[in-house]
C-alpha cells in the first residue's frame, strides 16, 4: 500500500501540468551484485515515461534477472524515478535521476525490500518518437539480508516517444 501512496505522491503533482508526452519502452543488459555470493547475470524489463515538461521525466520501472547460485535467486526491481535532463548534444539527452525502489529477491531468504536507486543514462533520439539508449543505475538496497545485496545494472534501451498536443 506504502508503494502506490508513494507513486500517487510522485505522479500527481506531475500530471497537475499537461503532459508534453509518454514514453514506452524496453530494456536488456548486465545485472551485478556488490556484496553477494551470486554472480552477475542478464537482466530485462519494461518502463512507462510521463514527460512533465522539458527537462524532467517521471519513470516506472520493472527490472528482472535471475542469478545462477545454490539456490537460484531472482531479482525483480520496481522503481520509480524523478529523470533530469542535463544536457542535450546533437541527438543526444542525457538525462540524471534517481528514487525509490521496491525489490523482491527470490531464492535468497526474504521476499520484499526497499532501496534507493541513482541513475546516469543517454539517449539517441532517431527520428521523432523512437529513442535507442545505454544507461547505468545503481541500486542501494536498505537492510539485505542472506545472498540479497545492492545492485547495479548497464541497460540497452529502446523507447517510443508519443507526444501528447495542448
Amino acid at each position: 500500500m506504502k508503494k502506490y501512496l508513494l507513486a500517487v505522491c510522485l505522479l500527481v503533482p506531475s500530471l497537475a501540468y499537461p503532459l508534453e508526452g509518454v514514453g514506452v519502452g524496453g530494456q536488456f543488459g548486465y545485472v551485478g551484485l556488490t556484496n553477494s555470493t551470486y554472480p552477475g547475470a542478464l537482466g530485462f524489463g519494461g518502463e512507462i515515461t510521463f514527460r512533465t515538461n522539458p527537462v524532467l521525466d517521471i519513470a516506472l520501472r520493472s527490472q528482472w534477472s535471475q542469478h545462477a547460485g545454490t539456490p537460484a535467486m531472482s531479482i525483480w526491481a520496481n522503481t520509480i524515478s524523478a529523470d533530469l535532463m542535463i544536457g542535450r548534444f546533437n541527438d543526444f539527452d542525457v538525462f540524471l535521476g534517481g528514487g525509490p525502489g521496491f525489490y523482491q529477491f527470490a531464492g535468497a531468504g526474504t521476499n520484499g525490500r526497499f532501496g534507493l536507486h541513482g541513475e546516469i543514462y543517454s539517449d539517441l533520439n532517431v527520428g521523432d518518437s523512437l529513442k535507442l539508449g545505454l544507461g547505468w543505475r545503481f541500486h542501494g538496497i536498505f537492510s539485505p539480508a542472506g545472498g540479497e545485496s545492492s545492485f547495479w545494472t548497464v541497460m540497452a534501451r529502446v523507447s517510443f516517444f508519443f507526444g501528447i498536443d495542448p
